[in-house]
């Protein structure tokens, strides 16, 4: 990509702060985010007309420097739905090769002091999808602007990593749906749920009880969540 800001871009020269706040965020909300969601695969609420878009909180991943964020989801016909986007930066080649291979991931051109670039959905950084590993294998907390991320692993998680050969590749899986699936090596699969609910969710708690207390071999074991 070359240096020329395309019109309409979003100003990151701040960083996702910048992102985050003032005219910016604005044009993520009312332009970027309206035209993203429906194409995507796992937005449960393509028969409905998007009314409004608003960024409710948002957490920064530290080494990788992706964001995971709810965004809440208004429609014209009345209700609304929280969705768990993790977004990401790529500029110069990287952003080139994505514009060729992931162009439905792409969420907005961006300009900062490092010239053009692309915001996108983060699930296609390795690196982000390693760190949302490592934060559920070590605990990891991640202060958001009004709650907080926190890594839960069940008993199992060691017993499943074994001896792999860290880091382990990182695949997406090709049957995405309402949830989206990243793929680690032979060892894990971690399903991302889109659409955020309050409470507990029915899936992982069942497993979980039957991977932790019932012991139960005839369900994949529960290696720990993102709570």
């Amino acid at each position: 990509m070359d240096n020329i800001v395309e019109q309409g871009a979003l100003n990151a020269t701040a960083g996702w702060e910048g992102i985050f706040n003032g005219i910016t965020c604005q044009r993520l909300e009312t332009v970027n985010l309206p035209n993203y969601l429906p194409k995507q695969r796992w937005f449960g609420g393509k028969s409905r007309h998007i009314k409004s878009t608003r960024v409710l909180d948002w957490t920064m991943l530290q080494s990788s420097h992706c964001v995971m964020a709810l965004v809440e989801v208004e429609f014209d016909s009345g209700g609304s739905d929280v969705y768990l986007l993790l977004l990401a930066m790529a500029f110069s080649e990287t952003a080139e090769e994505l514009q060729r291979t992931s162009a439905n991931a792409i969420i907005a051109p961006l300009f900062s002091d490092r010239g053009s670039g692309l915001l996108y959905d983060g699930v296609f950084d390795d690196n982000a999808c390693l760190e949302l590993l490592s934060v559920i294998e070590n605990k990891g907390e991640l202060e958001g602007r009004h709650g907080r991320l926190r890594g839960a692993p069940g008993k199992s998680f060691c017993d499943i990593l074994g001896t792999a050969a860290t880091p382990l590749s990182v695949r997406r899986g090709s049957a995405e749906q309402s949830n989206t699936s990243i793929l680690y090596g032979d060892c894990f699969i971690l399903k991302v749920l889109r659409r955020q609910e309050p409470g507990l969710n029915p899936d992982a708690e069942i497993e979980r009880y039957l991977t932790d207390r019932a012991h139960f071999d005839r369900v994949p074991g529960v290696a720990g969540a993102i709570e």
